[in-house]
């Protein structure tokens, strides 16, 4: 006898797959940084243009509806030309910096921090990308997981657990 499934069974299904690869492509992501960072020894790595980065100081605080709160998960893209007014990050040598693009000089942008009165001339090639998404306050819980190894290992082990027990221990129906 087939047994009919339910349309919630099947869309709960769905969604249990979908949730177990984008965890899946979160950590391939993760561990590609770590080990990229460590590589090349820049603070920040990118995957298809694509680089993340916590934000740690608040100089990109403000009343606008792109500032930035100190502590943020920021994503950027890398783009061929950037424009007056997109935040950007870029690399200093040593760091990164997380800024607003002030003014555009044929080789250089001037940029400022939204809570800062100073101004930097940087080089157009030291932008790593444009600020597309910030996820406040995560940058707290990730700071704290890369400074402190064996969390970082049992979040890794914990994720890894929560797609693979399930297949392992699957029912056939």
């Amino acid at each position: 006898m087939v047994t009919k499934k339910s349309p919630l069974s099947i869309i709960l299904k769905i969604l249990g797959i979908i949730l177990d690869i984008i965890l899946v492509l979160i950590i391939v992501f993760s561990l590609y940084t770590v080990i990229a960072k460590g590589v090349t020894g820049k603070p920040y790595a990118k995957v298809f243009g694509i680089t993340s980065a916590v934000v740690h100081t608040g100089s990109m605080e403000g009343d606008r509806e792109d500032s930035i709160e100190g502590n943020s998960l920021i994503f950027t893209v890398e783009r061929k030309e950037y424009e007056l007014d997109d935040v950007v990050m870029y690399y200093t040598g040593s760091s990164t910096v997380t800024h607003r693009i002030i003014e555009i000089k044929e080789n250089t942008y001037i940029t400022k921090g939204d809570a800062n009165s100073g101004q930097e001339e940087i080089p157009k090639y030291a932008v790593v990308g444009e600020v597309f998404l910030s996820i406040p306050k995560v940058g707290y819980a990730i700071r704290f997981v890369q400074n402190n190894p064996m969390i970082l290992m049992t979040v890794v082990l914990a994720c890894a657990a929560v797609i693979i027990l399930p297949i392992l221990f699957k029912k056939d129906s």
